[in-house]
């Protein structure tokens, strides 16, 4: 893994490690999610993320959401939920409830 990691960054591409789950992400250049948002003129959203590629993503968002406890997005959500259906869904339900008081 570590070798076809080396290989994707040598050839431009964004590596991200899982580690707790032992697979690596990659995509073209620096492409992102966040870079994706933007690229479609979207810069207010809220954002669900599990994982560091989620990263970007989150530290952008109006509101941001760590589903699971990854440490490396400590520092960027807002709240961080089980990674469960129903702990989602009881999330989305606050933010849209918060949304319709506004």
């Amino acid at each position: 893994m570590t070798a076809l990691a080396e290989s994707a960054r040598v050839l431009g591409m964004t590596v991200n490690h899982h580690l707790d789950e032992a697979i690596i992400d990659l995509a073209p250049g620096t492409t992102n999610k966040w870079e994706a948002l933007t690229s479609l003129g979207i810069d207010r959203y809220n954002a669900f993320g599990n994982d560091i590629n989620d990263l970007d993503l989150l530290r952008n968002a109006q509101h941001s959401v760590r589903v699971r406890n990854h440490p490396g997005l400590d520092d960027v959500a807002r709240v961080t939920t089980a990674p469960d259906p129903e702990a989602v869904a009881a999330e989305i339900s606050r933010l849209a409830a918060a949304a319709l008081a506004d």
